[in-house]
C-alpha cells in the first residue's frame, strides 16, 4: 500500500508550518457549537488569485454563505520597516475601506465586515506616504511590503445563517468549500450493531462532507447505539438540543434501523436508496438522511451524495432511480476493526475525514470486524487484542503507557498494512485526533509513530526486528503451533521409548541365551 502524503509537496517549510500551527489552532475549535467564534488563516494559505486578482496583486477571500460574518482583521508583517508617516491603505472589492497609520513591523487593522459578500472577494494593501494622494492606481503602484506567511486575516463569525428549509439542491451550501468555521457532523447508525456495509455507507458520507470542505476540520461525533432523537410523538423531528447545536446530522441505516429517529412521514417515503436534508436547531443545522430498504440501498445513497457530478433536485428529500448513473470513488481502503466498539467506530470515521483532507482523494472503506490483518490496510484495536499470529505479522511493539497508540507497519501474506493500536480503546480515537497536524500525518505517512494523549506529542520510532528467540515465543504462543509441536514431541518420545525398551530386553535375553546352563560345583 502506497499512501499519498499532501503535506510533503508543499512549495516552502514556512508555509508548511504555518499551515500547521493554523490546523493545530483550529483542532482546539473542533468540537465547539456552531455558534460565534474567530478563524485566523494566514495570507498564504489563501486561494492563489488569478486573472484581475493577479494582476492586482489582491488577496483572495472566499466566503460561505452559510456562515454569518461579524468582523475582520488583518495582522500585517512587514518585511521592511515602514517609513516615517507612511500609512496603509486598504481596498476591498475595489472600494477603499481603511485607512492605518504605519507604526511598526506588526499591526492590526480592523476592516468593517459589511464590506465583503458570500463568494469571493478581493483584498488590495497599498503603504503610501502620509501626504500622498490616494488614488486607484495606487492600489497597484504602492504595494504594501508585507511578509505573507508571518501576515494574517482574522474573521470573527456570527455563527452560522439559518436555513428553514433546505433543498437537496444545496448541498454545495451546506457543506461549503469556503467555509472557515470548523464542522462537527453527529453519526448515528440506527438500533444494532454497526453492519460493515453500514459503516462503509457512513465512512463515504463522511469522506464526501469532508472533501467539500478541506479548508476545515471536520470532526465526527459518535455515540454508538445511544439515541439522538427525544420526541414525544413520531410526526415531527426533535432532535437533541445539545446534538443539534453542536453540528449538522448524519442518519445512516436502513429504514427498520432508523425508524426510532426518523418522522412517521418520512420513514413512509423510503422505498430504495433514499437521500433527505432537513433543518435542525432553528435552521441552522442540517440532518442529513442517507436510508433505504436494504443495507445495499443505504450504500447506493451514500454513493449518490458524494457524487458531486450528479444532479440533485430542489427538494427536501429523493429515491433514486434505479437507471441512475453514479460514479464510485476511485480509490479503496480495506480496514479492520478489533471490535465493533464506539470508541473504534469513532476512530475510523473520522480517520476517513482526515485521510480525505491530507490526500484529497475518496476512497470505498470496507471493514471487516472481528478483523485480522489479511487483504487489510489498515488494523483499528486496542494492542491487548491482538493474538499470536498477528503479533508475529509486526514488528516488535512497544510497551505502551496508559493512553499511548502506536502505527505500525506489517505484512499480511506479502500484503503491507498499517496498524494503530492503543493502549485500550480510547486511546486510537485519541491518536487519529493527532493526525489532523499536518505534520504528524506526515510523521505518520513515513513510518512507525508513537502517539501519547497525556502529552499531546508523538514520536517517531526506530522499529528493531524481533530476535530468534522471541520469534520463537510468539510462534510457540499460538495454540495451534504449540498444541501442533507438543503432539509431534510425545509422539517421538513414545516412539524413543518404545525403542529404548525393546532394545534392553533384547539385550537381556540375549545375554540369557548365551550364559552357561550347568550347575556350580
Amino acid at each position: 500500500m502506497h499512501m499519498p502524503v499532501m503535506w510533503a509537496a508543499r512549495a516552502s517549510v514556512v508555509s508548511r508550518l504555518v499551515r500547521a500551527a493554523v490546523v493545530a489552532w483550529l483542532l482546539g475549535l473542533g468540537a465547539l457549537p456552531a455558534t460565534a467564534q474567530t478563524v485566523t488563516r494566514p495570507f498564504s494559505s489563501l486561494p492563489s488569485p488569478d486573472g484581475a486578482a493577479a494582476e492586482a496583486h489582491a488577496l483572495v477571500v472566499e466566503l460561505s454563505a452559510r456562515e454569518a460574518l461579524s468582523g475582520v482583521h488583518l495582522q500585517l508583517a512587514s518585511d521592511v520597516a515602514p517609513e516615517a508617516g507612511a500609512r496603509y491603505v486598504v481596498w476591498v472589492n475595489g472600494t477603499q475601506v481603511a485607512q492605518a497609520d504605519a507604526r511598526g513591523e506588526v499591526q492590526t487593522i480592523p476592516l468593517s465586515p459589511q464590506a465583503f459578500v458570500p463568494g469571493t472577494n478581493s483584498i488590495q494593501l497599498a503603504r503610501v506616504p502620509h501626504a500622498a494622494k490616494i488614488t486607484a492606481e495606487t492600489a497597484y503602484s504602492d504595494i504594501a511590503p508585507v511578509n505573507i506567511a508571518r501576515s494574517s486575516i482574522s474573521l470573527d463569525f456570527a455563527g452560522l445563517r439559518p436555513n428553514p428549509a433546505p433543498t437537496l439542491a444545496q448541498l454545495p451550501l451546506a457543506f461549503d468549500a469556503r467555509s472557515w468555521m470548523p464542522r462537527n457532523v453527529t453519526v448515528a447508525l440506527g438500533s444494532g450493531l454497526p453492519s460493515p456495509q453500514r459503516l462503509q455507507a457512513a465512512t463515504l458520507a463522511v469522506e464526501s462532507i469532508a472533501a467539500r470542505m478541506r479548508q476545515v476540520d471536520v470532526t465526527v461525533t459518535y455515540k454508538g447505539t445511544d439515541p439522538i432523537v427525544k420526541r414525544g410523538d413520531s410526526g415531527s423531528w426533535d432532535i437533541d438540543k445539545d446534538t443539534a447545536r453542536a453540528g449538522d446530522v448524519l442518519l445512516v441505516g436502513t429504514r427498520s434501523a432508523l425508524k426510532e429517529a426518523l418522522p412517521a412521514a418520512v420513514a413512509e417515503s423510503i422505498n430504495g436508496p433514499f437521500l433527505g436534508i432537513y433543518a435542525a436547531n432553528e435552521g441552522k443545522s442540517v440532518v442529513m438522511v442517507l436510508s433505504g430498504v436494504t443495507e445495499t440501498d443505504c450504500l447506493r445513497a451514500a454513493q449518490a451524495f458524494a457524487d458531486t457530478s450528479m444532479a440533485l433536485p430542489s427538494r427536501a428529500d429523493m429515491t433514486l432511480d434505479a437507471a441512475a448513473a453514479i460514479h464510485a470513488p476511485p480509490g479503496h481502503l480495506a480496514i479492520s476493526l478489533g471490535r465493533p466498539d464506539a470508541a473504534l467506530v469513532r476512530a475510523v470515521l473520522n480517520f476517513a475525514a482526515v485521510h480525505v483532507r491530507a490526500t484529497g482523494v475518496l476512497a470505498d472503506f470496507t471493514f471487516a470486524f472481528p478483523g485480522d490483518f489479511a487483504s487489510t490496510d489498515f488494523f483499528f484495536g486496542p494492542a491487548t487484542s491482538l493474538d499470536a499470529l498477528q503479533l508475529r505479522q509486526l514488528p516488535s511493539l512497544p510497551t505502551l503507557q496508559p493512553g499511548q497508540a502506536v502505527s505500525l507497519t506489517g505484512q499480511a501474506s506479502g500484503h503491507p498494512f498499517v496498524a494503530i493500536l492503543g493502549s485500550n480503546d480510547a486511546s486510537v480515537p485519541r491518536a487519529v485526533e493527532m493526525l489532523r497536524q499536518p505534520a504528524v500525518w506526515s510523521q505518520f505517512a513515513q513510518g512507525a509513530t508513537l502517539f501519547d494523549s497525556a502529552t499531546v506529542s508523538t514520536t517517531p520510532l526506530a522499529i528493531a526486528g524481533r530476535s530468534g528467540i522471541a520469534r520463537l515465543r510468539l510462534l510457540l504462543a499460538d495454540p495451534l503451533v504449540f498444541w501442533g509441536v507438543l503432539t509431534i514431541l510425545l509422539a517421538l518420545s513414545y516412539i524413543f521409548l518404545n525403542m529404548t525398551l525393546k532394545e534392553q530386553v533384547k539385550k537381556r535375553f540375549d545375554q540369557s541365551s548365551f550364559s552357561d546352563p550347568s550347575p556350580k560345583r
